[in-house]
């Protein structure tokens, strides 16, 4: 389990699908409307971090096989919510929840295990920590800006990206070290993502 107290010595590692446009800019707009900054680019996370027990090389070579034995697939975004321990304000995932667990609790095992802070929950941050007295309100924000959004909820999960915070480096300090597409990418989405898009995507 990492903290903000410091890197461990062989730093810290972890694995996420980064959302494309056009979703990555209506999720970049509604954190706009959120109190603070400093927001990563918009990100499902597949591994949350953890300290590295072995090099880089070793650990990124146990997660490649693992990625193997997976084929792309499509999640769907669907309700803001909040972290009720962190105050944190996500978009939960339904559809396509229970392949990201199964690729999660794959790569969390050996070298990789780690005692994570929170239970693992799919989804997508919007912002946080909040204070108590304004999460209600940022809830609220986040939802109005959702539910009026004009583009599709599926995020394809197709291309994963291995990030690499050094040790002695500062905090979030994260470096990308290499991307991996799962096998088969080229594949139609499914049917609920294609009339999503007809209906609701704009340019």
């Amino acid at each position: 389990m990492i903290d903000d107290l410091g890197v461990p010595p062989w730093g810290a590692i972890a694995l996420v699908s980064y959302v494309p446009d056009p979703l990555r800019s209506v999720v970049a707009e509604i954190r706009q409307l959120l109190p603070g900054d400093d927001d990563p680019e918009p990100h499902i996370t597949i591994l949350p971090p953890r300290p590295l027990r072995q090099s880089v090389h070793a650990a990124s070579t146990a997660i490649r096989a693992t990625l193997e034995r997976f084929e792309p697939f499509d999640v769907e975004l669907s309700h803001v919510r909040r972290f009720p321990e962190t105050n944190f304000i996500y978009l939960d995932i339904g559809n396509g929840n229970t392949v990201i667990r199964e690729l999660h609790a794959a790569l969390n095992d050996g070298g990789l295990h780690d005692a994570e802070r929170f239970e693992f929950r799919p989804h997508l941050t919007l912002g946080g920590p909040f204070e108590t007295e304004e999460v209600a309100d940022a809830q609220r924000t986040a939802d109005l800006a959702w539910r009026g959004r004009r583009v599709t909820s599926w995020v394809p999960i197709e291309n994963l990206v291995c990030l690499w915070m050094p040790p002695h480096s500062r905090w979030r300090d994260w470096r990308r070290v290499w991307s991996h597409q799962l096998a088969g990418a080229a594949r139609n989405p499914p049917r609920q993502m294609v009339a999503s898009a007809l209906t609701t995507q704009t340019y």
